[in-house]
């Protein structure tokens, strides 16, 4: 023994005999099986020499060939067909025929869309994990492949454009399946699906604006929400007769039907959404869609299609005026909007009526008349009970909170409004619980003069003033009840300026 030199264990190289593969055929194909010998002491190494099966060498650059070319024509309503879907959106769209795919041993995919396939094959290429459960589906057969062509071709007398991305994945999936054996069927799937989605975001990426096309990837990425949440199904749009596209709450849970589109959601996100990303066009289409609900000066919470809104929400107003805002100040020609012409879902006295009765969308009234509306609202005063009120509509809601009030208080210039019982701004969740005495009880009570619809009325206020002193507005002022029965923009900010220093303002 050395006790200063590690030599190691005694050992010694022996030759064991040598062994060779047996060879069979199965439903796969060919194979050969290696069998390890009865003697092959803990230590032993075979070397086996072996070659791939004779494949197209340009196979992989076929796969990945013309994938720029296959989207060129599709817009941003193709592209979202194309990367995402929720499982409910591909369910409404195709009446139930195709949801998202599951892979055994892993389970539904988040998206229908190549996104859903990039979430699993992004950790099987950063991980090298060839066990992964995808993997594994795609050696034991084609039906992964089958269903990336097929949700296409079975949309396309609602989407026409997507034919040529169908008739692209066919190609290259049905080479694949005739050439290459199954152990290599998750490389060129892999490689299929990769070029297609960096050709799909490409072509996104190049139709929004240039903060977004020059910005770095973290603001890409987040602009590609815009593509996820803004869609058509079947069940829900912001036209009552037609499925157009509309903007999902919130995947996938509000995504179809009555629950897909709220006006508060839609009017907190536009900017983000649509603005900033330069897709004005879906902008201005979920403006003139909202404020052509406009009822007792507010815009509905729920839209439900536009055929039975729901008038609950006290800040939904002001988040659409701040929209408009920004929208007259980023769009070309933005301040063009406030001149359209809109037909009101309701007549302007306010009465309930059908979205099909005739009198629904029979009277016309300008954007900038129906932003008056909104103001002139508040400064009379709004009371009113909520249509359908009871358990049918809202089963966990006190019967008093069902009563909406809303009034200025002229003392100041603050909107005041709400009850205890009433979710009247974004923080909207009632209790649920009986037994712990909470049902019918806001979680958040915004009751009072909630901070965020001060400084939207106050924005709001100055905006109007300063378009009616150029003449771009055709009103300078609103009407009131009481003492000082009118007031102009510029007072009213001047009440809410002066009210730190326990001032009134009053024509």
């Amino acid at each position: 023994m050395d006790t200063t030199t590690i030599r190691g264990l005694p050992s010694e190289l022996k030759d064991l005999a040598p062994f060779a593969p047996s060879y069979g055929k199965d439903e796969d194909g060919e194979y050969a099986e290696i069998t390890v010998p009865d003697y092959f002491p803990p230590g032993s190494i075979a070397v086996f020499k072996t070659h791939m099966p004779d494949t197209d060498p340009e196979l992989e650059a076929t796969c990945r060939a013309n994938a720029d070319e296959m989207v060129k024509e599709l817009d941003l309503i193709d592209l979202n067909v194309l990367l995402y879907r929720a499982n409910s959106e591909e369910n409404d769209v195709t009446a139930g025929e195709i949801g998202a795919y599951n892979v055994p041993d892993m389970g539904d995919l988040t998206y229908c869309g190549l996104q859903g396939w990039m979430a699993a094959l992004n950790y099987v290429m950063s991980h090298n994990d060839l066990g992964h459960p995808l993997c594994n589906h795609l050696r034991k057969g084609t039906w992964a492949m089958d269903y990336v062509s097929n949700r296409l071709e079975r949309q396309l007398e609602l989407f026409p454009r997507l034919d040529g991305p169908a008739k692209w994945f066919k190609e290259r999936f049905d080479k694949i399946k005739t050439t290459v054996p199954n152990f290599l069927r998750p490389k060129y799937f892999a490689v299929v699906i990769y070029a297609a989605y960096q050709a799909a975001v490409k072509a996104a990426l190049e139709q929004q604006s240039e903060f977004v096309t020059n910005g770095h990837e973290f603001t890409k990425a987040l602009a590609m929400t815009a593509l996820q949440m803004h869609g058509t199904v079947i069940s829900a749009s912001i036209d009552p007769a037609i499925p157009v596209p509309s903007l999902a709450a919130g995947l996938p849970h509000f995504a179809t039907g009555w629950g897909r589109t709220w006006g508060r959601d839609a009017a907190i996100s536009l900017r983000g959404l649509f603005l900033t990303t330069g897709m004005f066009e879906p902008a201005r289409r979920h403006i003139l869609a909202l404020m052509s609900l406009v009822k007792h000066g507010l815009i509905p919470n729920l839209v439900d299609s536009c055929r039975t809104p729901r008038y609950n929400s006290r800040d939904s107003p002001w988040w659409m005026l701040i929209n408009i805002q920004e929208y007259v100040k980023m769009a070309p020609n933005g301040l063009a909007i406030l001149g359209e012409n809109i037909k009101r879902r309701f007549p302007a006295d306010g009465t309930w009526v059908a979205w099909d009765d005739a009198r629904a969308f029979s009277e016309t009234a300008t954007l900038a008349e129906l932003i008056q509306d909104i103001v002139q609202g508040h400064a009379r005063g709004i009371h009113f009970r909520e249509h359908n009120a009871g358990p049918k509509l809202d089963s966990q809601m006190r019967d008093e909170g069902f009563n909406l009030d809303i009034e200025v208080d002229w003392k100041t210039g603050l909107v005041h409004g709400g009850n205890s019982f009433n979710c009247g701004t974004w923080m909207d969740k009632n209790g649920e619980s009986e037994k712990a005495g909470t049902k019918g009880i806001p979680g958040s009570p915004r009751d009072g003069a909630p901070v965020e619809i001060q400084g939207m009325l106050k924005a709001t206020l100055r905006w109007l003033a300063d378009l009616s002193s150029r003449g771009q507005f055709p009103f300078n002022g609103v009407n009131a009840i009481g003492k000082c029965s009118a007031w102009n923009f510029g007072t009213i900010i001047d009440s809410l300026d002066s009210q730190r220093r326990g001032e009134v303002c009053c024509v």
